[in-house]
């Protein structure tokens, strides 16, 4: 009986990390350090890229 109820609590607790993986996520991204760093009021920084080639970062906030 125990093994049962185990087996039926390890399919809720699978069954609910599948919906918590994609909210987890975002979670992780927000909480970034570079999201820390930043308000959250502010932008976050466009990649610009010339016809140069090499990569520019510009920040939005000038």
């Amino acid at each position: 009986m125990a093994i049962a109820s185990d087996a039926k609590a390890s399919a809720r607790l699978s069954a609910a990390g599948a919906g918590r993986s994609i909210a987890g996520t975002a979670a992780s991204r927000a909480l970034s350090p570079v999201a820390r760093e930043r308000p959250a009021h502010v932008p976050p920084p466009v990649q610009v890229a010339p016809l140069g080639g090499d990569v520019v970062v510009r920040d939005r906030r000038r």
